[in-house]
């Protein structure tokens, strides 16, 4: 049986604010009021877990902040592996607004002593085994080397297993070097990558090969946001979009993170690529209804598997 492991080395605690209304530079009342212990890999983890997959969601975290990290990760089916340090983990904020509006604030994080993430990875290497799935995501707190992710992904795949890549900037482009099985990247990071871009439907394929090209990287998918996704790999290529209706999405922070949980489950299930990039589409859908990253109705993936539209790209 495959096991999955997801790795968060900068998480964040979203302080989640709702509000009738926001305006800059004035005070407002706050009706509802979240604190919820996230970060990307740890996102996978908790829309695994409401997609009844289970997963181990290994993080950096600060001596201060683990108690917490644990209650909640209790309480949502995952399975918390926390390598602490003497930093906090850093805050972001989102205030939501009832018409809409969504605005977010956030921030770099704390000095990281490389010793500290060294542990955490060298313990990864040893836990994974042929054909486990490794899911490395977000950004790299201040004080860790961009190449630790390429590092870790040679690491793991002499391990023999499957390593996915969601980053950025410079972490992104050597972690990509390191022949990941594959990546999920937007808009912005398939230029930064590659350096082209994406101006109309002519150039979709185009850029998407070009990433599939930097070190033969199998799967590749780049998120379009609103106007959905192209990915592919051996199989072939494809957009896939979700049409939502008005006002049918509330929150897209941890959209990506939904993705990459729907894509991950059907690829440990074996399934077709094709059909591992639409109930990817489908759980990111399903989490733009609702507020807060990491949160999903299975419900509503499988409404809006029916509304999936998938066509070939490319020859």
């Amino acid at each position: 049986m495959k096991k999955i492991f997801t790795v968060t080395l900068n998480p964040v605690v979203d302080l989640i604010y709702s509000t009738e209304g926001f305006e800059k530079g004035t005070t407002f009342r706050c009706d509802a009021y979240q604190r919820v212990p996230a970060g990307k890999g740890l996102n996978v983890s908790y829309i695994l877990s409401a997609l009844g997959v289970e997963s181990e969601a290994w993080m950096l975290l600060g001596e201060s902040d683990v108690s917490l990290y644990e209650s909640v990760c209790q309480d949502r089916g995952v399975s918390l592996k926390p390598f602490t340090g003497g930093f906090d983990v850093r805050r972001h904020c989102t205030i939501l607004e009832r018409g809409g509006g969504v605005t977010h604030v956030q921030t770099r994080g704390l000095d990281i002593k490389p010793e500290w993430a060294e542990d955490l990875i060298r313990a990864l290497t040893h836990a994974v085994s042929a054909d486990d799935i490794v899911v490395f995501s977000g950004s790299l707190p201040p004080g860790l080397d961009d190449g630790l992710y390429a590092s870790a992904i040679r690491r793991c795949r002499m391990e023999g297993a499957l390593t996915l890549l969601d980053a950025s900037g410079e972490p992104l482009r050597q972690g990509a070097a390191a022949h990941p099985f594959a990546v999920k990247i937007n808009e912005f990071e398939a230029r930064e990558l590659t350096g082209k871009s994406i101006s109309g439907p002519q150039d979709e394929y185009t850029v998407l090969q070009a990433v599939h090209r930097l070190s033969s990287i199998p799967l590749a998918a780049i998120s379009l946001g609103g106007r959905g996704l192209i990915a592919g790999g051996e199989q072939g290529a494809w957009r896939i979009q979700v049409h939502m209706n008005p006002g049918e999405v509330r929150d897209t922070v941890g959209c990506g993170d939904a993705l990459m949980a729907g894509f991950v489950k059907k690829l440990a299930e074996g399934k077709p690529e094709e059909e591992c990039f639409r109930h990817g589409v489908a759980v990111a859908s399903a989490a733009a209804r609702v507020a807060g990253p990491g949160v999903v109705n299975p419900a509503d993936v499988e409404s809006l598997m029916d509304r999936i539209e998938s066509h070939r790209i490319g020859t």
